[in-house]
């Protein structure tokens, strides 16, 4: 009789877990997905994982930066914005410039030449560079105004800073005016 009763329950709570789980609410069920912080570190490897970036994007790249600092990325990787454009690629930027009347040097000139390029200035200092991709990753880096190696390269695909990186994004480009020639 003690073992039929154990034999019961068992199957009990075997129904029992099978009825939970076919009525359970998509909230109750935990994100499967992985996301991950990852710093990079160096010249050499922040360069690499940028290059890396813009030849994986499918069809948006949005870049907030100061002047020197886009212009190092630029210099760098100025074949890749050129392949990516090319591949049907949107690109945005808001730059950062040091006066309103600040002269662009031609490989910026060249890119705005480009239907899929838009470009936003302000005079208003940003205290970090980001880009996103695709708003499936975005990257920060911190001192904007100093070469690319003094400061490491955060990268994410969290959709919390994805977010609020699209979000404040999207504030500052509706708030400036389009950039003229």
């Amino acid at each position: 009789a003690l073992e039929e009763k154990i034999n019961e329950t068992e199957n009990t709570e075997r129904k029992t877990i099978e009825f939970i789980k076919n009525f359970q609410t998509d909230d109750d069920i935990e994100d499967d997905n992985s996301y991950e912080i990852k710093v990079i570190d160096g010249r050499k490897r922040i360069i690499d994982q940028v290059k890396k970036q813009h030849d994986g994007a499918k069809d948006t790249i949005e870049i907030l930066s100061e002047l020197p600092r886009w212009l190092q990325i630029i210099d760098e990787c100025l074949v890749n914005y050129y392949n990516a454009l090319d591949r049907g690629v949107h690109y945005r930027a808001i730059v950062a410039l040091p006066s309103p009347d600040y002269p662009l040097p031609k490989c910026v000139l060249s890119l705005l030449k480009h239907k899929n390029f838009s470009l936003k200035q302000t005079i208003v200092s940003q205290s970090v560079n980001s880009a996103m991709f695709d708003y499936k990753e975005a990257t920060f880096n911190y001192y904007p105004s100093k070469s690319i190696g003094s400061s490491p390269l955060i990268i994410t695909n969290h959709p919390s800073f994805i977010d609020l990186s699209k979000a404040y994004f999207q504030s500052l480009w509706t708030s400036l005016p389009d950039f003229k020639s």
